[in-house]
């Protein structure tokens, strides 16, 4: 089981963006990108190649998993992105909000996770101003 820590999610997250323009540019043509927006900059979206999101769906998965159970339908129906800082034993697996979103936009991606609040404009009034996520996998 791929753990969630730090090392794997950045692991992961930069073997699945584009290597290059080029590499964007041809994968681009061959419909092989897709992009997320980030959720600590609205007005920026991340690209992912589809074929390196696909080569790591499980270990996503497996990472996912570990986020509490407020995450996931059948416990909570989904939680604050500030909430997805600790794991299920309520230990915290990183302390910056830079590797939450990394996990946040891999599932999303992967479409292993949904925004529950996507309209942006309204985050500022949720608790912590982030939006709201769900892990859509079963348990």
């Amino acid at each position: 089981m791929t753990e969630l820590n730090t090392e794997n999610v950045d692991r992961i997250f930069a073997d699945c963006m584009f290597l290059s323009h080029e590499e964007y540019e041809e994968c681009k043509k061959e419909g092989l990108h897709f992009f997320v927006r980030s959720i600590q900059n609205t007005n920026v979206n991340v690209g992912f190649h589809t074929e390196r999101i696909e080569k790591h769906r499980q270990e996503i998965r497996e990472m996912l998993l570990q986020l509490p159970d407020g995450f996931f339908k059948d416990k909570g129906g989904g939680a604050s992105f500030l909430q997805a800082a600790c794991a299920k034993d309520g230990e915290l697996w990183t302390g910056f909000h830079t590797e939450v979103e990394k996990l946040c936009l891999l599932g999303l991606a992967s479409k292993q996770m949904r925004m529950l609040t996507p309209d942006a404009e309204i985050w500022p009034m949720l608790p912590g101003g982030m939006p709201y996520l769900s892990v859509e996998i079963e348990q």
